[in-house]
Order: structure tokens, then sequence, then C-alpha cells
């Protein structure tokens, strides 16, 4: 989350900083136990629900394609 909000910031510049940081966050994305790991510690269904809308908000905001 924070390095998604990091890139979100317009800090990092088009680069091998953002590229690294990317390549991060796609290694993160793929895992096939993501969603649950991002959302352990959250007990009700809706603040999960909440929770995934606002991640893939803020991936949006970075430019990443969340449609696929």
């Amino acid at each position: 989350m924070r390095l998604v909000t990091f890139c979100a910031s317009g800090v990092l510049t088009v680069g091998r900083a953002s590229t690294i940081a990317r390549d991060t966050i796609v290694a993160y994305l793929r895992r096939k136990d993501f969603i649950t790991e991002f959302t352990d510690g959250i007990d009700e269904p809706v603040g999960k629900e909440q929770a995934i809308k606002e991640f893939y908000g803020l991936l949006s905001k970075t430019g990443f394609d969340v449609k696929g």
C-alpha cells in the first residue's frame, strides 16, 4: 500500500526507480493469495470490500490497468 501510494504521488520520474517500483507492485499483485493477505486483519466483509476498492482506486491513479 505504501509503495502504491508513493507511486501515485508523482514523485518518481519515469526511469529505473519507477520501473523497479512497478515491477515490485506487479509481483505482489500476481500472488495467488494477495487479496487474502491484503485484507488480513479486517474482520467485516464490508470493511474488506471497502479496502479492496480503495486499493484498486489508488492503483488506477498510478496508471495501472486494473481491468485486466
